[in-house]
């Protein structure tokens, strides 16, 4: 009963994972993504694009690296 509990819990879960993203372009040209509107700066409000996690399932993905 336990295995079957888990298994239903994670299916309705799975589309929790499906976020949404908020890309912009800022002044040095760097594309930057957020999943939280609040943290985009109000200058670049404007001209958000909405991402959804579907949309970057084929997307490369890195982190860059401040040295």
């Amino acid at each position: 009963m336990f295995k079957v509990l888990i298994l239903v819990a994670s299916l309705v879960a799975t589309p929790a994972f499906a976020g949404t993203y908020f890309k912009y372009v800022d002044d040095a040209g760097t594309v930057c993504v957020t999943d939280d509107i609040e943290r985009v700066p109000s200058k670049y409000q404007d001209s958000v694009t909405v991402v959804t996690s579907e949309d970057l399932a084929d997307s490369k993905r890195w982190t860059p690296v401040k040295e």
